[in-house]
């Protein structure tokens, strides 16, 4: 059984590194999107309890048109998330105020796939999953070593 927990993680830890590179790609795929004329609708540091300790996030919401059809997003970085440290957030969302006009850069095949900042995704998810993958494989290689 351990053994199995100890591949599972390794396994996910590979998982979540794939979705990091697919995030950093992405993002630099984006600065070579077409352009839009945007506009910040929302733009406020929100807060959450996670498990009882509050966690921040910039939510900064913009409106922008390609081909005549108005389309909205809150997408303004990849692989932004969530962090105690309150910041991020502020900083992000003093960068985008309510009203200011933005370039919105999107997805030429999909419109509606859109971002503010490109080139810049965080390494974030890459860092955790190889973490996790360092120790489940590292697991499963003592455990082998112990059985043999």
């Amino acid at each position: 059984m351990g053994l199995f927990l100890c591949c599972l993680a390794a396994l996910a830890g590979l998982a979540i590194m794939a979705y990091g590179i697919y995030l950093v790609v992405k993002s630099r795929q984006a600065k070579y999107w077409p352009t839009a004329q945007g506009r910040i609708l929302d733009s406020r540091v929100r807060e959450v309890l996670d498990d009882r300790t509050p966690v921040y996030d910039a939510y900064i919401f913009y409106e922008y048109s390609v081909n005549g059809v108005k389309l909205r997003s809150d997408v303004w970085r990849l692989g932004v998330g969530r962090s105690s440290f309150i910041g991020f957030a502020k900083r992000a969302v003093a960068k985008y105020p309510i009203g200011a006009p933005v370039m919105v850069y999107f997805n030429p095949e999909k419109p509606t796939d859109a971002m503010l900042e490109t080139g810049n995704a965080s390494w974030a998810f890459f860092l955790f999953g190889l973490a996790f993958f360092l120790g489940g494989m590292n697991a499963v290689i003592h455990i082998w070593q112990n059985h043999s």
